[in-house]
Parts: structure tokens; C-alpha cells; sequence
């Protein structure tokens, strides 16, 4: 009976393959067998999809950035036109002084003053109250004309030489009056005053 052959080498055999290698090679496998198929399909759907996926569930839309337009800057009033024309000398003794306001601010309402025999004040200088001209409904720059004709008992007596003047604010005048400044008006806001000068001889009353 032969011995026993003890010079015997093992069969070399690989790893063996663990779950984690053949779970692997079953996801390689399916992936071929996708990209095979995906090449057959329409693309477009595909990458919607995977744009859809990518995006957060909840999307919250950004308004648009609206702001008010910018305003006009608030300025004072100005004149438009003046008959006579201003600082015009009037031997006329029924003469009517007219004047035509104007303001870009068109949503601002005018006030309009006349004053006699002033600068400077005295008690020959009469002060009559204002009138208001409220905004336009048109938007219109343009006011309509105010007009002043003096009569003898709204002038002095000691002089044939008067003064007549009207001022154009948008703001109230201060009351009461300022004798320094017939025209002050609030929020020391800026007055337009345009002045003529008529001759008329009024006798004082006995």
C-alpha cells in the first residue's frame, strides 16, 4: 500500500465574491441595460424630469420691485402773464391790474393778496383778504387771471402816487399780519409779488 502523498498544493481559488461585489455588479448590469434603452427614448421628457427633480418642492415667486415716481419738486409760484405789464405806471384812474398765476406743482392750491400803498406800511396802506385758487381739475399749470381795480376808498389820501401789489403764495399768509411783511406767508414759504404804481387823486372825506 502507497504511502500518502503529502506534497499535495491546495487549488488556488479567488476571493470569494462578498454581497457588497455582487450587489455591484448587479447595479453595473442594470445601468448598461438603461443606458442601452435610453438612447431609444425622447430626451426632452427625461431631462424635465431631472430638472424637476433638482428643484425645491416649494417656490416662492419674487414680486417686481415697483416705486413710486419720483415727485416734482415743491417751487413757488410764478406769473404767467401781468396787464399792465409789471412795474408799469398807470395815469389810468380806473385802471384794472391783472395777473395770471401759474405753478408746476399743479396739485397745489394758490393764495393771492393785494395790498395799497405798500412798501412801506402806514396808515395810508390797505390790506385786503386773500383769495384762494384751488388746483385745477385739468392739471393745468395755468390759474385762472385775478384782478384788482382800486377804488379811491381803498387808497391814501396824503399821496396821488400809489402802490399796488399782489402777492402769489402756496402757502396760507400768516395771520394776522406782519406789518414788517405784508406778504409773509407759513412754512416761510416763497411769494411772488408783482407791483405797479397808479396815479389817482382821491380827496379825503370831510
Amino acid at each position: 500500500m502507497a504511502a500518502a502523498d503529502t506534497n499535495v498544493r491546495p487549488v488556488w481559488r479567488g476571493p470569494a465574491t462578498t454581497a457588497r461585489r455582487a450587489g455591484g455588479s448587479l447595479l453595473a448590469r442594470l445601468l448598461l441595460h438603461f443606458r442601452n434603452h435610453l438612447y431609444k427614448l425622447d430626451r426632452k421628457p427625461l431631462l424635465l424630469l431631472l430638472a424637476a427633480s433638482l428643484t425645491p418642492a416649494c417656490i416662492i415667486p419674487v414680486g417686481p420691485d415697483f416705486q413710486d415716481p419720483v415727485g416734482v419738486a415743491n417751487a413757488p409760484p410764478y406769473v404767467v402773464s401781468a396787464d399792465p405789464v409789471e412795474g408799469w405806471h398807470s395815469v389810468n384812474p380806473m385802471a384794472e391790474f391783472i395777473v395770471t398765476p401759474g405753478d408746476v406743482n399743479v396739485g397745489d392750491p394758490l393764495f393771492v393778496k393785494w395790498v395799497t400803498d405798500y412798501p412801506p406800511f402806514s396808515d395810508e396802506t390797505h390790506t385786503f383778504p386773500p383769495d384762494t385758487i384751488s388746483a385745477p381739475a385739468d392739471g393745468s399749470e395755468k390759474r385762472p387771471p385775478q384782478s384788482f381795480t382800486p377804488e379811491c376808498g381803498q387808497l391814501g389820501k396824503k399821496s396821488s402816487t400809489h402802490t399796488i401789489s399782489v402777492g402769489i403764495s402756496d402757502r396760507m399768509f400768516v395771520s394776522p399780519e406782519d406789518p414788517r411783511d405784508l406778504f409773509a406767508a407759513q412754512d416761510k414759504a416763497i411769494v411772488r409779488v408783482v407791483n405797479w404804481t397808479l396815479e389817482r387823486s382821491c380827496p379825503s372825506t370831510p
